[in-house]
């Protein structure tokens, strides 16, 4: 199977890409519903904290997946060596490495209960 190129296994994970990006913000849609719904059973200091931190840390994973939907387009385009890629990685990088931190701060105050 080709990799560049129409009709190629770029072409493929991109659509798989924007199946993803549709899915999940279709599921922080409804969660953040059913959130505000059942408020009173997500009240606890812990598990509310948590999900805003999940929450919050949605916009940076979006933010990923486009970059890699712009990275696979450019691949399906034929066009592998050219700048945007570069500003997509440094893009995907710095928003991997928010989630990191986000996410360390979530187990952090779960381990401590704070």
């Amino acid at each position: 199977m080709k990799i560049l190129g129409k009709k190629s296994l770029s072409s493929i994970i991109k659509i798989f890409l924007w199946i993803l990006l549709i899915i999940c913000l279709l599921v922080v849609l409804i969660g953040g519903i059913v959130v505000i719904k059942e408020f009173s059973y997500f009240n606890t200091d812990n598990t509310l904290r948590s999900l805003i931190i999940l929450y919050l840390s949605s916009i940076p994973a979006s933010i990923l997946i486009i970059q890699f939907i712009g990275i696979f387009k450019s691949l399906e385009n034929s066009k592998v060596f050219e700048n945007q890629n570069v500003k997509r990685l440094k893009t995907s990088y710095i928003t991997s490495i928010i989630m990191g931190i986000m996410y360390l701060v979530n187990s952090i105050m779960l381990k401590t209960g704070k």
